[in-house]
């Protein structure tokens, strides 16, 4: 049996990607958000998460920010780079860096929440670290 986000006896499978966004972002998402991409970088002692989820739900959305303290990077500035490099076919960082709307924190590890309103998606980061 698997517990936790890692396991020490070697078992390799990924953990569930809402329960891990829930947990690690303080806020499930209605059943109407669904996952378009997951991936979880679970094979070192700090994990890694990456979402991209569909469509919007905006009290989703506040209640992860109101829930890990996110912020806005100041006006015209992007988000603090988490460190992190994913290499998906549907993990483009250079476009989640154009997008006007960003949310962050970095008390802990690296948070972060780009928001595509013409796409209608969000693209969520946990970089653990």
């Amino acid at each position: 049996m698997c517990l936790g986000l890692l396991s020490w006896a070697g078992c390799t499978r990924e953990p569930e990607p809402i329960g891990t966004l829930a947990d690690l972002f303080g806020a499930r998402p209605p059943a109407s958000v669904q996952v378009v991409n997951y991936k979880a970088d679970i094979l070192f002692l700090d994990p890694s998460f990456a979402w991209e989820l569909a469509p919007i739900d905006d009290p989703f959305l506040q209640a992860m920010i109101a829930a890990r303290k996110l912020m806005a990077p100041v006006q015209g500035e992007p988000a603090p780079s988490s460190g992190m490099t994913w290499n998906l076919r549907w993990w483009d960082q250079q476009a989640l860096d154009r997008l006007s709307e960003v949310y962050y924190n970095d008390d802990s590890n690296g948070l972060r929440v780009w928001v595509d309103r013409q796409k209608d998606r969000m693209f969520i980061e946990f970089a653990g670290r």
